[in-house]
């Protein structure tokens, strides 16, 4: 099973993806201005982590389970 976020669409906007862990932690952060870009989770450990996104300042938080 592949552990990427892949965005559908930024329309030449940049969206910026923090992801933290459950502690708080800022555990990577990334610009993204390319619709096809994807982010591997790969290396992040197992648990809860927020996936923060923001553009044109507005900003929406998912939570994500990664189980390995």
């Amino acid at each position: 099973m592949q552990k990427i976020i892949r965005l559908v669409e930024t329309k030449d906007n940049t969206v910026n993806i923090s992801i933290y862990n459950f502690t708080g932690e800022r555990v990577l952060n990334k610009n993204i201005t390319n619709a096809k870009e994807t982010i591997s989770l790969s290396k992040l450990r197992s648990g809860i982590h927020f996936v923060k996104t923001t553009m044109k300042g507005l900003t929406e938080t998912k939570t994500i389970y990664l189980l390995r």
